[in-house]
């Protein structure tokens, strides 16, 4: 008896314990909830109160000397002085630019001379060759008598006389420098003011001679009455060149008051080529004056 009583007692089998879904219920997930209110929160703080600690890092600043007053004047005028020569080496390119620009825009004006006094020579030459033929046949309209040679001279000066070709100055320099605004870019007064001066004389010849377009107009009625119209029809080639009529022709009779507003009109036509030849002998003048202005201060430097 007493061994028995000695003998361990055998242990009886543990419940098992109930899971935590078991315990509570799937239907109410806030019953554990409910249980126990703060077991997260003291959780999260328990787990996010070591970071501080853990994962800061103590930063450690050097030590910047303080830069004294001539430091800080002494870095403004270095600013000072590359801002300046930037400046300065900005304004050098342009001016250099422009100065080749300037240049070949007066290369190109002086061609454009050269090819203009051509044409004035050429057109004050033939200006002056009518006034030549004007006085010519106011001479033999105030002759009682002509003969046949003196007739054939008569109807070459008429059909002449209301004969003029056009000039035009050769404007393309002068046109494209105010177009783009470039005038600027000639720097030389004394070229400036010649050219402004030679435009006022081309528009001043421009007028003068839209006036002699009028004052041609007046001698077709008195050349028609006086002379042959079918001796003209043989003075022209295909060329439209007017030729000296040879052989023997006539003059129609017409009464003295009727040749001397003839001639009336001739002298104002007269009178307004001479004033268009002295106009281009300024031009020609002044264009020769431009061409040694460029020679000198721009090609020959």
């Amino acid at each position: 008896m007493a061994e028995e009583d000695k003998k361990p007692k055998a242990k009886k089998p543990a419940k098992p314990k109930a899971s935590t879904e078991s315990r509570f219920s799937k239907s109410d997930p806030d019953s554990y909830r409910d249980e126990h209110p703060t077991s997260e929160i003291e959780t999260l703080q328990t787990a996010n109160s070591k970071l501080p600690t853990e994962t800061m890092e103590v930063q450690h600043h050097p030590d910047i000397e303080k830069k004294g007053l001539k430091e800080y004047i002494l870095e403004g005028l270095m600013i000072f002085l590359a801002v300046t020569m930037g400046f300065f080496a900005e304004g050098l390119r342009e001016h250099i630019s422009d100065k080749a620009k300037e240049t070949e825009y007066v290369v190109s004006l002086k061609q454009d001379l050269q090819h203009d006094t051509a044409n004035l020579a050429q057109q004050t030459h033939f200006i002056n060759l009518k006034i030549i033929r004007m006085d010519s046949l106011i001479l033999l309209l105030n002759k009682s008598s002509l003969s046949a040679n003196e007739i054939n001279d008569a109807y070459f000066y008429a059909r002449v006389a209301t004969r003029k070709p056009n000039f035009e100055v050769t404007d393309r320099t002068i046109v494209q420098l105010k177009s783009s605004g470039t005038f600027r870019l000639i720097k030389n007064e004394e070229l400036i003011s010649s050219i402004l001066e030679y435009q006022k004389q081309d528009d001043n010849y421009s007028e003068n001679s839209a006036n002699d377009v009028t004052e041609r107009g007046f001698l077709y009625p008195f050349i028609s009455k006086i002379f042959d119209a079918n001796v003209f029809q043989t003075m022209v080639d295909s060329t439209n060149i007017i030729h000296r009529t040879m052989g023997i022709h006539y003059i129609k009779k017409a009464d003295k008051e009727f040749i001397n507003q003839f001639i009336y009109y001739i002298h104002q036509l007269k009178s307004s080529f001479i004033v268009e030849k002295e106009i281009l002998v300024d031009m020609k003048k002044r264009a020769g004056g431009m061409i040694e202005i460029i020679n000198k201060d721009y090609i020959e430097k």
